[in-house]
């Protein structure tokens, strides 16, 4: 066949039965794109969607013959998924031109609780069934101003949000209308298994950070910058978080205590090779502040004690505007020379930065001999009537004491532990969080 196809020409129809035993794995099926083609329209249906109070989850993805263009990674709403990719494309696809050759459709078995009928046809198609409707101008945010406090060469921003592009319940275009409102400087548009929510970013938005959650069967993890590794080939993660940290990219462990199977299937972090292994980032700040966070926050200690030199990110996993409205939200502030994707990612990496919902925090280390150091810590926001605490914790021990506002010396001993973590707390948790820092030297290793 040659030209623009007919109407409507059937590449791929396959039904398939998937049972409890196929729980964690893909299904391959492959189809050829004649040239010319201008768009497919993909149908996807699975049942039962629902095992009681919990839920099936199947998720579609596509590569191109030169690329991947996207998963369809959301819950079943009970109905059939019928979605295009072309020119213009449906949430989750990367819209563009199709290229001729062989294309590879991926059924991702994230659960199968109970044995589940799946259906998936594709066919080419001369337009769109449902074209895109169009931004009409710049969205009313539904948030308030917070204050953040932000002193000059530090940026505040979001590493970890989800839109409609996945299973969020925003466009992207809302949450750069809440982000400028809430003054944020870049925001990472985290969807996952796909980028095409960054074809909808607006101009007018904040510095978008480009990104994915790389949501695989045994942990989630964000990947910051252009890479986009294919985790389905059974390569280690090892290897695919070194190669993208070989691109200048990161790679940081999410919600590395969140609830997993059978709830949240692959939720919480077990990549064997990775515990933390060659990770450089952790999550330790995800959504409003929990007993998952301060779970997260013990782990991350546990590997400052084995030598493992771990920066720590926030991010508010928020899938609507009602996340950012829900009180401790933890932002990452980096210091970095400018507003520039590069240079954030370098300082994140580094350690270059530290978490608040609101109020500033930094730190100046000086040896004081014999075993000591001093920290100038200096706090900055506003108290309102509750009391905050300063917490400096090491591997040995910890201190609390009422935290002033401006700065002040805390002296630290070396006997205590290598490391030392600076918590400012409130009534109902952290309100700002550093790195550690490590007054008498390199750790013992940092990978």
């Amino acid at each position: 066949m040659s030209g623009r196809p007919a109407s409507r020409l059937p590449l791929l129809d396959t039904e398939v039965f998937l049972e409890r035993e196929q729980h964690k794995s893909h299904l391959a099926f492959t189809f050829e794109v004649e040239p010319g083609t201008a768009y497919l329209c993909l149908h996807f249906d699975y049942q039962p969607a629902r095992v009681g109070s919990l839920r099936n989850l199947l998720t579609l993805s596509l590569s191109d013959p030169e690329r991947p263009r996207g998963s369809l990674h959301r819950h079943h709403s009970g109905n059939p998924q019928v979605s295009w990719i072309g020119p213009t494309a449906s949430p989750g696809w990367m819209p563009g031109t199709l290229p001729p050759g062989r294309w590879t459709l991926w059924i991702d078995a994230h659960a199968v609780l109970e044995p589940a009928k799946v259906q998936v046809r594709v066919d080419a198609e001369e337009r769109a069934g449902q074209e895109p409707p169009p931004v009409a101008g710049r969205p009313q945010s539904e948030l308030g101003a917070r204050k953040l406090w932000k002193p000059a060469g530090w940026w505040v921003g979001e590493l970890h949000c989800h839109s409609n592009h996945s299973d969020g319940q925003w466009t992207p275009e809302q949450i750069a209308a809440s982000a400028a409102q809430e003054g944020l400087d870049f925001v990472a548009l985290t969807d996952h298994n796909t980028k095409s929510g960054g074809s909808a970013w607006p101009a007018w938005g904040p510095l978008r950070l480009s990104g994915l959650e790389l949501t695989t069967f045994y942990g989630h993890a964000l990947v910051l910058g252009e890479t986009w590794p294919d985790w389905r080939e059974g390569i280690p993660f090892a290897q695919l978080s070194e190669a993208a940290e070989q691109q200048g990219d990161l790679v940081v462990m999410a919600h590395p205590a969140a609830e997993g199977d059978p709830v949240c299937t692959g939720c919480r972090w077990v990549h064997p090779d990775c515990l933390p292994g060659p990770l450089k980032l952790i999550e330790v700040w995800n959504g409003p502040w929990s007993d998952r966070n301060e779970q997260a926050l013990q782990l991350w200690h546990r590997w400052l004690d084995q030598g493992f030199a771990l920066a720590i990110t926030a991010g508010s996993d928020a899938h609507s505007a009602s996340t950012w409205r829900s009180g401790q939200i933890g932002r990452t502030v980096i210091a970095s020379p400018s507003l520039e994707p590069s240079a954030l990612l370098r300082s994140l990496k580094r350690g270059q930065a530290y978490l608040s919902c609101g109020p500033h925090l930094s730190a100046a280390v000086r040896e004081g001999g014999a075993g000591t150091a001093d920290l100038e810590v200096t706090v900055q926001g506003e108290k309102g009537e509750d009391s905050w605490m300063l917490r400096l914790v090491q591997s040995k021990g910890e201190q609390s004491r009422e935290a002033p506002i401006g700065s002040s010396r805390q002296r630290i001993e070396r006997r205590w532990g290598e490391w030392v973590t600076i918590e400012l707390r409130g009534p109902h948790g952290v309100l700002a969080l550093s790195n550690a820092i490590w007054p008498w030297g390199s750790p013992l290793r940092s990978s």
